[in-house]
């Protein structure tokens, strides 16, 4: 899989580095919603393009940036 020319995307990604975010995408909302329900342990992230942006309840978006930073610090 790739997502472009410059930053191809692993399968396997998940098993070398920690992941802390997990986006999920569907054009009907409401059944984003509905599936949510059974997964009490994710904060959704509701973006206004119809993006769900999910992590861990006990993680939040600055262990990402913090790993970002370590790993890309130019």
């Amino acid at each position: 899989m790739q997502c472009c020319k410059k930053n191809p995307i692993k399968s396997n990604l998940h098993l070398e580095k920690p992941i802390y975010k997990i986006n999920l995408f569907h054009p009907n909302t409401s059944l984003v919603v509905d599936f949510l329900k059974d997964f009490e342990q994710l904060h959704a992230y509701y973006c206004k393009n119809g993006v769900v942006s999910l992590s861990a309840k006990q993680v939040n978006k600055a262990y990402g940036i913090q790993a970002i930073i370590k790993d890309h610090k130019d």
